[in-house]
């Protein structure tokens, strides 16, 4: 597995997308992910599952999940 970071593929956003409007929109969508809000309007969401969970809560919530007593 590889990452690239959000930094190289804003850049690359910023040349490519000129030329390659799918590298823009990528761009666009990592810009997007290094805000740490997925979701651009939780009302629905929360009227159909609840309380949106903040990215946090939801790795607080697997951590017990994730022990094993065997």
């Amino acid at each position: 597995m590889w990452a690239v970071p959000s930094g190289v593929v804003r850049i690359a956003g910023a040349v490519v997308g000129r030329f390659n409007p799918v590298v823009k929109d990528m761009a666009t969508m990592f810009g997007r992910f290094d805000t740490g809000r997925y979701v651009a309007d939780p009302r629905r969401q929360e009227q159909l599952f609840g309380p949106v969970l903040t990215a946090e809560d939801a790795l607080a919530a697997l951590r017990p999940a994730r022990t094993c007593d065997a």
